[in-house]
């Protein structure tokens, strides 16, 4: 990307009517008031099938990211970081940001499909397995290659062009663009993406409105850092703290010291605990390290300023940037807490997410997963050949009615899109009642 592009406020946060609820905090409204947002608290955030009541869904997690980005973007506005444009009154600005930056936390995970991380590889991994017998159906190979890269956060995108209640309540461009982590379209050589083929129009719409495309691809939205880095500390510290409730120990030696090192720098004192309960110790400091956590990023905010704005983080450099300046906390990875943030997630992959119980559940989630859509696409195959719902035999109907798709099963392209969109939106729940019912456990 060439230098001293330049990105504008005015055309990033574009000044709307003024009414009691302006645009961006309606974003915000009809995200909570959405069927999408409610049915993620039956959605895992990291353990599958959890019997405790106290372990984050994809529902407390969302919220919580929703609070640490405001309470960012209320510290970047203090540090007087950001310029107001000059059609805006600051008091006006400052609360639209901050509005757009708690409505994107809210969304960050509306797309994900049940079990976490698992569901998003087990939908990747089917797709890409099935290609030959997905074309065979007609569907296009820019199609299956989109979705062999099937992540959240492209489906997220796609929900928000595509669910009825926000084809008719619509979100602004300010806040879909604010919770765009990967800048370019899924095409199942990059295991991320920010859309899927079938909604480039629209993204490249978004972005070239607010001013974020460029020659080399998409530049981030400024707030999307905000956003990110609000969900970087709620799960690299609260998966710790779901570790504790789910009995998962692991070796804490070194991250709890870690804990008291900075807690001894940030306190200019000696911080004294029962070395016998690490957990209770990292829970009871929890608070404190979100604080000194959310500082620590606005004064990253502030410090790459520039080079933020500079648009600078686009498709090539965003994924081959030698100095991985991708996310606030990257940018500021000497700042001891945000180390410690880094560790902290190294120490639940390590520890956490190796527990054995977790890979069993997370092992029978993958085949949740398969079983559903390899149902589909027995149903799909018999569908094809008969060219039309009508004609397609009684047990393929049945399959179709228990999706909800009934007479309105879709052919080639659309089909593909239709089952992804079903499986998706399951709870966790949900897609284990329906893989039982396909293999005749009822």
């Amino acid at each position: 990307m060439s230098e001293g592009i330049k990105l504008e406020w005015k055309t990033l946060v574009p000044k709307t009517e003024q009414d009691k609820r302006n645009v961006y905090q309606k974003d915000y409204d009809r995200i909570v008031f959405s069927q999408c947002f409610r049915r993620l608290a039956g959605k895992t955030q990291v353990h599958p099938f959890a019997q405790s009541d106290h372990i984050h869904t994809r529902l407390s997690h969302s919220m919580e990211v929703s609070i640490v980005g405001r309470s960012i973007m209320q510290k970047i506005f203090e540090m007087d970081v950001i310029d107001v444009p000059c059609n805006y009154k600051r008091e006006r600005f400052e609360n639209d940001c901050i509005n757009i930056v708690m409505a994107a936390g809210l969304a960050h995970d509306m797309g994900n499909p049940p079990f976490g991380h698992v569901g998003e590889d087990a939908i990747a991994s089917w797709v890409k397995r099935n290609k030959p017998k997905l074309q065979q159906c007609g569907i296009d190979a820019d199609y299956t290659e989109s979705y062999s890269s099937y992540d959240g956060n492209a489906q997220n995108f796609h929900i928000f062009q595509t669910a009825e209640y926000f084809v008719d309540k619509k979100l602004s461009f300010a806040t879909l663009a604010s919770f765009v982590k990967y800048p370019w379209v899924c095409n199942g050589k990059e295991k991320k993406g920010g859309c899927f083929k079938n909604e480039e129009a629209a993204f490249n719409d978004v972005f070239e409105k607010l001013g974020l495309k460029q020659n080399t691809g998409y530049s981030r939205h400024p707030l999307s850092y905000i956003m990110e880095a609000a969900d970087d500390i709620c799960y690299g510290i609260m998966d710790i703290d779901d570790a504790y409730e789910m009995g998962i120990t692991g070796d804490t030696t070194e991250i709890v010291a870690d804990i008291k090192k900075v807690i001894a720098l940030a306190k200019k004192k000696e911080i004294d605990f029962d070395e016998k309960k690490p957990f209770e110790f990292i829970r009871k400091e929890r608070g404190f390290l979100i604080e000194l956590a959310v500082d620590a990023v606005a004064k990253a905010f502030k410090e790459k300023y520039s080079y933020i704005m500079k648009g600078n983080v686009a498709t090539k450099k965003y994924k081959n940037d030698p100095k991985s300046l991708k996310d606030l906390i990257a940018m500021k990875a000497d700042e001891p807490v945000l180390a410690l943030i880094s560790d902290m997630k190294t120490f639940a992959k390590d520890n956490v997410f190796k527990d054995r119980n977790k890979v069993k559940a997370e092992s029978a989630c993958y085949n949740i997963i398969n079983t559903i859509l390899d149902r589909w696409l027995f149903a799909f195959l018999d569908l094809t050949e008969a060219k039309g719902y009508e004609n397609a035999s009684d047990q393929s109907k049945k399959i179709f009615q228990l999706m909800n798709m009934n007479d309105h099963a879709k052919l080639k392209d659309e089909g593909l899109i239709q089952v992804i969109d079903f499986v998706s939106g399951m709870t966790d729940r949900y897609a284990k009642e329906m893989a039982n019912v396909f293999t005749g456990n009822i």
